[in-house]
């Protein structure tokens, strides 16, 4: 019986090696995924030149950003001062009137207009129209480029404008405040409105000089 129940190890073999087929093998991902890690560590690892390249060009994606916003802002800042230049001529030009003293005269029924200017205020017109054709042209010139020269020197050129024309205004001083009703009030009002056109010609003069500097400064640089 154990002679006829005992296998020939060849037949063994073979029943093995059909078991084996029909059941298959699979040494599993795992088994692949932990034999090709260490490759695939390597072949991603991160060239720090590159790196280092696309954080320049994404630093100077953003500052190209950023300087296009801060130029947009300019640009609108230049075109309130034009709108503000053209507001000013209009009224200095044609207006001018209506810088007075208003008092309501109840007789009448009707509003007493008593200038504060007097006829020195159209010597010193063309002075001041002068200026403001200059701050109009010069803020036109920096909308188009605003570049440090330019930004620069047509600064300088507005400003010696309007230096020239609040010390003409300064000298000139066109304006009789006699007619206010408190006395007290006229003598502050003088020495006051004196003071804040020698401040503004001392901060243009401020403004000019330190735009020239820089000017010299960067050529200087730059030779």
């Amino acid at each position: 019986m154990s002679g006829e129940n005992s296998k020939n190890p060849s037949e063994t073999f073979a029943e093995m090696m059909k078991n084996f087929g029909s059941t298959g093998f699979n040494p599993g991902p795992d088994t692949r995924q932990a034999s090709n890690e260490p490759d695939s560590l390597a072949g991603s690892g991160a060239d720090p030149a590159k790196e280092d390249l696309n954080i320049k060009k994404e630093s100077t994606a953003r500052a190209a950003v950023d300087e296009s916003r801060a130029r947009n802002a300019r640009i609108v800042g230049y075109g309130f001062a034009i709108a503000w230049c053209i507001i000013f001529i209009i009224f200095f030009n044609f207006f001018s009137r209506y810088i007075a003293y208003y008092e309501y005269n109840a007789a009448a029924g009707n509003w007493d207009i008593i200038p504060f200017i007097t006829s020195g205020f159209y010597i010193w017109l063309p002075v001041f129209n002068a200026a403001v054709i200059v701050a109009i042209i010069g803020n036109i010139i920096l909308i188009i480029n605003d570049s440090f020269y330019f930004d620069n020197i047509v600064n300088i050129v507005m400003h010696i404008f309007g230096i020239a024309s609040v010390a003409t205004l300064l000298a000139l001083f066109p304006f009789d405040f006699s007619m206010l009703p408190n006395a007290n009030l006229n003598q502050v009002i003088f020495p006051a409105l004196r003071i804040v056109l020698i401040f503004i010609i001392v901060g243009l003069s401020i403004g000019v000089l330190v735009r020239f500097i820089r000017v010299i400064v960067k050529t200087a640089r730059t030779s």
